[in-house]
């Protein structure tokens, strides 16, 4: 997520990997309740919310012990939290399996490395 590392919270200088999982995971979930109360005031009969990353996309960054603990920390479990959406769409990132299209340049507070990437959620 740009606006952690612009804000210097790269998930990789974290004290744990769980703390910097769970801070990304409650961002995402603050994120998404913001744009469901602001698609609950529109003149249409159904809003459609895009998120580029979900809440579970941490996942791969965890073991299940790790996951299940932030996410009881955030007073949810993996069954509400994946039921929560309509539809997922799972991308995955060039730095895994295609590493020659993973690129930085792109976005200039992008600077982590092929391995940070695959791991940052």
């Amino acid at each position: 997520m740009t606006e952690l590392i612009t804000g210097d919270l790269e998930p990789w200088t974290r004290d744990s990997n769980v703390s910097g999982q769970k801070c990304r995971m409650k961002l995402r979930m603050e994120k998404e309740k913001v744009f469901q109360k602001d698609a609950a005031t529109i003149y249409a009969e159904k809003a459609l919310i895009v998120c580029d990353c979900g809440m579970l996309d941490n996942k791969v960054c965890m073991t299940d012990q790790e996951l299940s603990g932030v996410l009881s920390a955030l007073v949810c479990n993996e069954a509400e939290t994946r039921e929560q959406y309509d539809a997922t769409l799972h991308l995955a990132t060039a730095a895994r399996e295609t590493e020659r299209f993973y690129t930085t340049a792109n976005n200039a507070d992008r600077t982590e490395t092929v391995e940070q990437a695959v791991c940052a959620g």
